[in-house]
């Protein structure tokens, strides 16, 4: 059986890997701030770090040819 809290527990990670803002989901999960929901409901999944490496990387261009934006793994 899942409960209702359980359901609320985990539609936090879900909206937020679709890329809904953190307050709004804050504000859907009735918390008082959008850092509490950060700190308790939200994982991110491994490889969303360089994933977001590569979305930057993708939008800044540098004119020195030392720097190297791309992802090195």
């Amino acid at each position: 059986m899942i409960r209702m809290h359980d359901a609320r527990h985990t539609a936090g990670t879900p909206l937020h890997l679709q890329g809904v803002p953190i307050a709004v989901i804050s504000a859907w999960l009735g918390h008082s701030s959008p850092s509490f929901t950060m700190a308790t409901y939200l994982r991110s999944p491994d490889g969303s770090l360089s994933a977001a490496n590569q979305s930057l990387g993708s939008l800044v261009s540098f004119n020195d040819p030392r720097v190297d934006v791309t992802d090195s793994d």
